[in-house]
Protein backbone atom coordinates (compact mmCIF):
# COMPACT_ATOMS: atom_id res chain seq x y z
CA UNK A 1 0.00 0.00 0.00
CA UNK A 2 1.32 3.15 -1.35
CA UNK A 3 1.01 6.74 -0.75
CA UNK A 4 -1.55 8.01 -2.71
CA UNK A 5 -1.08 10.50 -5.83
CA UNK A 6 -2.22 14.05 -4.98
CA UNK A 7 -3.75 15.80 -7.56
CA UNK A 8 -1.68 18.23 -9.82
CA UNK A 9 -3.34 22.26 -8.11
CA UNK A 10 -5.56 20.77 -5.51
CA UNK A 11 -3.62 22.51 -2.83
CA UNK A 12 -2.89 25.57 -4.63
CA UNK A 13 -7.20 25.81 -4.86
CA UNK A 14 -7.47 25.47 -1.62
CA UNK A 15 -5.06 27.92 -0.17
CA UNK A 16 -6.32 30.31 -2.49
CA UNK A 17 -10.26 29.67 -0.89
CA UNK A 18 -8.27 30.46 2.30
CA UNK A 19 -6.29 33.72 1.26
CA UNK A 20 -9.62 35.44 -0.08
CA UNK A 21 -12.29 33.98 2.85
CA UNK A 22 -9.17 36.03 5.44
CA UNK A 23 -9.10 39.23 3.35
CA UNK A 24 -13.52 38.80 3.42
CA UNK A 25 -13.09 38.69 6.50
CA UNK A 26 -10.16 41.53 7.50
CA UNK A 27 -12.65 43.26 4.64
CA UNK A 28 -15.41 43.03 6.78
CA UNK A 29 -13.37 44.48 10.23
CA UNK A 30 -11.98 47.26 8.72
CA UNK A 31 -15.48 48.65 7.31
CA UNK A 32 -16.68 47.88 11.43
CA UNK A 33 -13.68 50.18 12.63
CA UNK A 34 -14.65 53.09 10.40
CA UNK A 35 -18.41 52.98 11.21
CA UNK A 36 -19.66 56.44 13.13
CA UNK A 37 -20.41 54.05 16.53
CA UNK A 38 -17.17 53.55 17.45
CA UNK A 39 -15.39 56.90 15.56
CA UNK A 40 -13.81 58.46 19.06
CA UNK A 41 -13.68 62.11 17.63
CA UNK A 42 -17.85 61.60 16.68
CA UNK A 43 -18.04 60.31 20.39
CA UNK A 44 -16.05 62.83 22.02
CA UNK A 45 -17.92 65.93 19.93
CA UNK A 46 -21.13 64.68 21.46
CA UNK A 47 -19.80 64.22 25.10
CA UNK A 48 -18.79 67.84 24.44
CA UNK A 49 -22.14 68.80 22.94
CA UNK A 50 -23.51 67.37 26.33
CA UNK A 51 -21.58 69.21 28.53
CA UNK A 52 -22.05 72.37 26.93
CA UNK A 53 -26.14 71.90 27.26
CA UNK A 54 -25.30 71.32 31.31
CA UNK A 55 -23.56 74.33 31.68
CA UNK A 56 -26.76 76.97 29.96
CA UNK A 57 -27.75 79.38 31.99
CA UNK A 58 -30.70 81.77 31.39
CA UNK A 59 -31.33 85.13 33.05
CA UNK A 60 -35.02 85.85 33.60
CA UNK A 61 -34.46 90.07 34.25
CA UNK A 62 -37.40 91.74 36.13
CA UNK A 63 -39.91 89.23 37.62
CA UNK A 64 -41.73 89.30 40.92
CA UNK A 65 -40.03 88.95 44.12
CA UNK A 66 -39.69 85.29 45.06
CA UNK A 67 -42.47 83.29 47.32
CA UNK A 68 -42.36 83.82 51.05
CA UNK A 69 -39.83 81.34 52.57
CA UNK A 70 -37.26 79.88 55.60
CA UNK A 71 -34.39 78.19 55.65
CA UNK A 72 -33.04 79.84 52.14
CA UNK A 73 -29.42 80.91 52.02
CA UNK A 74 -29.13 84.60 51.23
CA UNK A 75 -25.55 86.17 50.52
CA UNK A 76 -23.95 88.90 49.00
CA UNK A 77 -22.52 88.68 45.58
CA UNK A 78 -19.12 88.82 45.84
CA UNK A 79 -18.15 89.97 42.49
CA UNK A 80 -20.55 93.13 42.80
CA UNK A 81 -21.17 93.96 45.89
CA UNK A 82 -24.49 95.51 45.50
CA UNK A 83 -26.07 92.62 44.65
CA UNK A 84 -27.54 89.53 46.89
CA UNK A 85 -27.77 85.89 45.75
CA UNK A 86 -30.96 84.50 47.48
CA UNK A 87 -31.29 80.29 47.12
CA UNK A 88 -33.45 77.65 47.47
CA UNK A 89 -35.68 77.75 50.86
CA UNK A 90 -39.21 76.13 52.12
CA UNK A 91 -42.38 77.23 52.59
CA UNK A 92 -44.92 75.24 55.38
CA UNK A 93 -48.45 76.50 55.12
CA UNK A 94 -49.82 74.45 58.25
CA UNK A 95 -50.28 71.45 56.16
CA UNK A 96 -48.05 71.51 53.51
CA UNK A 97 -44.44 72.09 52.49
CA UNK A 98 -43.02 73.54 49.52
CA UNK A 99 -39.39 73.05 49.14
CA UNK A 100 -37.70 75.61 46.11
CA UNK A 101 -34.21 74.78 44.22
CA UNK A 102 -34.61 78.57 42.50
CA UNK A 103 -32.26 80.73 42.35
CA UNK A 104 -32.78 84.38 42.15
CA UNK A 105 -30.70 88.03 42.40
CA UNK A 106 -31.48 91.20 43.73
CA UNK A 107 -30.00 94.34 42.58
CA UNK A 108 -29.95 97.16 45.51
CA UNK A 109 -29.28 99.80 43.44
CA UNK A 110 -32.23 99.43 40.82
CA UNK A 111 -34.22 97.39 43.06
CA UNK A 112 -34.93 94.76 40.34
CA UNK A 113 -35.13 90.90 41.03
CA UNK A 114 -33.90 88.45 38.18
CA UNK A 115 -34.27 84.40 38.11
CA UNK A 116 -31.59 82.23 37.05
CA UNK A 117 -32.48 79.25 35.36
CA UNK A 118 -29.62 76.48 34.63
CA UNK A 119 -29.73 73.12 33.18
CA UNK A 120 -29.20 70.68 36.13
Amino acid sequence: MGKKAKKPGKDKEKTEKKTAKAEEKRARRETKKLSPEDDIDAILLSIQKEEAKKKEVQVEENVAAPSSRSNCSLNINPLKETELVLCGGEFYNGSKTFVYGDLYQYDVEKREWKQIHGSN
